[in-house]
């Protein structure tokens, strides 16, 4: 396919919708401002070039490199994790060599079948594997991506096993997939909707789709003691009860809240009950989750862990519920929720400051606060706005913050978003760069202190949003595309 047609749809060609229009109606630019804002995109460009490059020479064909030393790891099926994350990556930063060289790989390298038996972590395989060729698909129309990505889906149909649930491991290997499971991690089961119906979308085959519905089925039937927030393990049954869980927006639950949104703007808005769904939650996260600074400041709050029984929360955030503000920024627009986009800000303000605050301008993996003498609010200290003592400190490059800047800045305008996000940048330049590629930190706190990993998500989604937010409003709008929770766009048809 000309490199013409893959410039046409990162910028929409093709996607239509029904759903009202959310992105901003950016004015024409200045020219000082187009000036600062290509400088920008050029060092996020570069920037991805050099990491690029440094799996290229040190990992090629394998999952992830080591950015310090050199070399390779394979953590993830062993299939070039970080190869198939980046394909849509290379498309939209206008990569073609690149990425025809990475898919003459695909064509003629990537073998899923090697270990037949092994048993793989099904929500990565689904949300890095699949994503990353349906959404290359999608920016190309190469099909021997769609060709592996029905060939990968129909490895993953094994998870199921007669039951609503597809079980946390799965094997090629239909015969090494018998093991019985009796609970279920909330994020694994609802974080393949967006994937699943795509494909059959894309393939005119509907198993995928049923099943991914048939699982919000299930879930949507489930009644708890805070309305619409479920517990990290559910159990596959009809009418469950949950009445004594801890309920979070990170690790294990945060993806299940972001793709009933994202679901019902793919459906183009057809399943109601999914809009219903993601407003119950949304209510039951302003009423018990979210908490205010005893410094009497509404510019930003955090989302903490509520105790479903007592109803205690603790101020405890970690990166990954950085996701919220986003999903909470889309469904103000698309459901007429002014007050959520308030709510939204206040997040994203909160998880901003856990970067500003750090000793590498870098957030930590969960930020830990001590509680407020009211025992309601938290205490921001002035100095380090978290508890540097109680949190848990590494940063493995992760975007979720990054993801609900870019998402703000394309639903409100606000310079302040790309500002934001160009700290981060620069942080991550002057902290995580190596001669070879980008590393994590074992410490945020704590220059240097490199952890010897690039995980794929870096290029699928850290520096992905990055480009996004200095590329022009039509490059992967939101009115075109839904991006899936490894930041892989949709498109919209």
């Amino acid at each position: 396919m000309p490199t013409s047609e893959r410039y046409d749809r990162v910028r929409g060609k093709g996607t239509r919708t029904s759903l009202k229009k959310i992105q901003f109606a950016f004015p024409q630019e200045s020219e000082t401002d187009r000036i600062e804002r290509e400088k920008r995109l050029k060092a996020v460009r570069d920037g991805f070039e050099h990491a690029w490059y440094g799996y290229r020479k040190h990992a090629w064909g394998h999952d992830e490199v080591r950015p310090v030393t050199g070399g390779f790891q394979d953590r993830f099926n062993g299939w070039g994790a970080t190869m198939i994350d980046s394909l849509d990556t290379l498309v939209i930063m206008g990569f073609n060599k690149e990425f025809d060289e990475a898919l003459d790989w695909v064509k003629n390298s990537f073998d899923m079948t090697r270990q037949p038996t092994a048993q793989l972590q099904f929500f990565e395989t689904i949300i890095r594997y699949l994503g990353g060729l349906l959404s290359a698909f999608d920016l190309t129309g190469e099909k021997v991506l769609l060709d592996k990505a029905e060939e990968l889906g129909n490895y993953m149909l094994n998870a199921f096993q007669k039951r609503n649930f597809p079980a946390g491991r799965v094997a090629v290997d239909e015969s090494a997939n018998h093991s019985p499971v009796y609970s279920f991690v909330l994020a694994e089961v609802g974080t393949i909707q967006l994937e699943f119906s795509r494909l059959s979308m894309l393939t005119k085959n509907p198993i995928y789709d049923q099943k991914a519905q048939r699982i919000f089925e299930v879930l949507g039937t489930a009644t708890s003691e805070l309305p619409g927030l479920l517990p990290l393990y559910v159990i596959d049954r009809e009418g469950q009860h949950y009445s004594t869980y801890r309920a979070t927006l990170g690790g294990m639950a945060d993806s299940y809240y972001e793709y009933v949104l994202k679901e019902w703007i793919l459906l183009d808005g057809k399943p109601a009950e999914y809009k219903q769904s993601f407003e119950t939650a949304v209510d039951s996260i302003k009423k018990y989750m979210t908490m205010l600074p005893d410094n009497g400041s509404r510019d930003y709050v955090v989302l903490g862990l509520v105790n479903a029984g007592t109803k205690n929360v603790e101020p405890d955030m970690e990166h990954l519920a950085c996701f919220m503000a986003g999903s909470l920024a889309m469904g103000s627009e698309y459901f007429d929720r002014p007050q959520d986009m308030v709510l939204a800000k206040q997040v994203a303000e909160a998880c901003y400051l856990g970067y500003r605050h750090s000793v590498t301008g870098l957030a930590p993996e969960a930020m830990k606060f001590e509680k407020g003498r009211d025992g309601k609010t938290f205490v921001a200290r002035t100095d380090t706005f978290y508890s540097r003592a109680i949190s848990r400190s590494e940063y493995i490059l992760r975007p979720e913050t990054l993801e609900s800047l870019w998402i703000l800045y394309r639903l409100t305008g606000e310079k302040k978003y790309q500002d934001q996000a160009w700290e981060i940048f620069e942080s991550l330049e002057a902290n995580c760069r190596t001669d070879i590629a980008y590393s994590g930190l074992r410490d945020v706190n704590l220059p240097g202190s490199y952890d010897n990993k690039m995980e794929s998500f870096f290029l699928a989604e850290t520096m992905k949003y990055l480009y996004l937010m200095f590329s022009t409003p039509d490059v992967i709008s939101l009115d075109d595309f839904v991006l899936n929770t490894e930041a892989h766009p949709l498109r919209r048809t």
